[in-house]
């Protein structure tokens, strides 16, 4: 009995000090797990500690593009070389183009929501970085918005825009006679039910702007810096300045919408402030783009199938028909023409466009696009028909284009694209010959992309 009383007292004694050194130790704090976030859909899951819900995103795309070489040595949209456009140096093609280009492209996407008492608080940015053949990797900054309610802050899509959000067609080569444009704004959206909104919005003008164009005796500085090259009424079209003033007033957009399980539709006005350099007699001018679009989803064929159209008129404001940069592959584009350079009028350049795409998926793996545009322009000058001046011989203003996009892409696991995209573009310049020994001219070229893209 002794011993026993002995063993049980010491253990007694351990269990005692284990028990009083355990008490000093710190308690340690739960674990808070990330919780999914299932109220925006999926891949969203809390921050931990908040009640933000955050979702993670991105794409990784590569590229294999062909550009058939354009009838007189017109450059493709990726490598518009100036210096093939001087007087008698583009006869017959230049062979310092690049036909066949590849590119590497990953995109990065953050995408946080609050619910509040005021209405939905998110904030979303896309940035993307792109490498092309003979290159450097460049960064862009896609979309930066905060939207609070129904109000939207910073760079967006225009909410002029409609059919770049719908289009069965990638568009990688060939301009498509329709506006997709990134832009800085302000916006606010109604939301008057059943499907039914309309937003308007102050937007930055200077992401809308082609060019002015006026006399040729106008005091310019080459962005390159170098000598001041003599601006004369013949010379090329890349060299001739360009009038815009600074940007003073916004370009004011409004569109009314209804989004139902038919399909979409919408109407949309925007106005665009023309201000010269220079005083004329009228300081300014506002050009204006109208347009309407619809999409129609079509169930009865296949799951997932629908057509869109669209249609749009400008007058002074192009870009919102399909023009940016101030050209169409190489034709030139203007906002306005001022005819003298003291107390000159102004002359507006008038453009519509339509475009319609139909999108057939054959099963959940395999789909089919077809998208045509055409878009008609009047400038309010003639060129000149060596490379490109104004009021030239026997060229007027005046030009159309028209395209047709042919896609067909494979998607065996969710998330993965891979497909082929087949282009066709022809370009009719109002009394212009075929391209022989000058640029501007009438023109058409094939191109193609072999794309494999992976978005998470």
């Amino acid at each position: 009995m002794k011993v026993k009383s002995l063993v049980l007292g010491s253990a007694a004694a351990i269990l005692a000090v284990t028990g009083a050194q355990a008490a000093d130790l710190p308690i340690a704090e739960p674990v808070e797990y990330v919780r999914i976030c299932d109220t925006y859909g999926t891949g969203f899951f809390y921050i931990p500690g908040t009640e933000t819900c955050l979702r993670i995103s991105g794409i990784v795309r590569a590229e294999l593009r062909y550009s058939e070489p354009e009838f007189g040595g017109r450059n493709p949209a990726w490598n518009a070389a100036y210096n093939d456009q001087i007087a008698g140096t583009n006869i017959g093609g230049n062979r310092d183009e690049n036909h066949t280009v590849m590119r590497a492209r990953a995109y990065f996407r953050a995408d946080a929501r609050t619910q509040t008492e005021y209405g939905l608080l998110r904030t979303y940015f896309d940035i993307w970085w792109t490498h092309d053949s003979g290159g450097t990797a460049g960064t862009t900054l896609r979309d930066a918005f905060v939207q609070f309610g129904g109000f939207t802050a910073g760079r967006a899509p225009s909410l002029f825009d409609y059919f770049a959000k719908t289009a069965g067609h990638w568009g990688a080569i060939n301009d498509g006679a329709y506006s997709s444009t990134r832009t800085n704004l302000f916006a606010y959206t109604f939301a008057l039910g059943n499907g039914l909104s309309a937003s308007l919005a102050v937007e930055d003008g200077t992401f809308r702007r082609t060019v002015i164009y006026g006399p040729a005796a106008r005091t310019w500085t080459p962005t390159w810096g170098g000598p001041v090259p003599v601006i004369t009424a013949n010379t090329a079209s890349w060299l001739n300045p360009d009038w815009y003033g600074g940007h003073v007033v916004p370009d004011v957009v409004a569109n009314v919408r209804i989004d139902q399980g038919w399909g979409s539709a919408q109407i949309a006005a925007a106005l665009h402030q023309i201000r010269p350099t220079n005083a004329t007699t009228q300081n300014s001018r506002y050009g204006y783009a109208l347009m309407a679009g619809l999409q129609v989803n079509l169930p009865m064929i296949a799951a997932g199938d629908y057509f869109t159209v669209q249609g749009v008129y400008s007058e002074g404001a192009p870009h919102y028909a399909g023009i940016s940069n101030g050209s169409w592959q190489g034709v030139p584009i203007m906002d306005a023409y001022i005819t003298a350079a003291a107390g000159g009028a102004f002359q507006l350049t008038t453009a519509w466009s339509v475009a319609a795409s139909f999108v057939h998926n054959w099963s959940p793996e395999f789909y089919t696009s077809i998208t045509g545009t055409y878009i008609d322009v009047d400038n309010p000058v003639g060129w000149a028909i060596n490379n490109g001046g104004l009021a030239g011989p026997g060229i007027t203003g005046d030009w159309s284009a028209w395209n047709v996009f042919l896609v067909n892409a494979w998607t065996p696991v969710s998330g993965l694209i891979i497909g082929v995209e087949v282009g066709y573009e022809n370009v009719d310049v109002n009394g212009a010959p075929n391209c022989s020994f000058n640029a501007l001219c009438d023109y058409d070229r094939w191109s193609g992309v072999f794309r494999v893209q992976r978005s998470w």
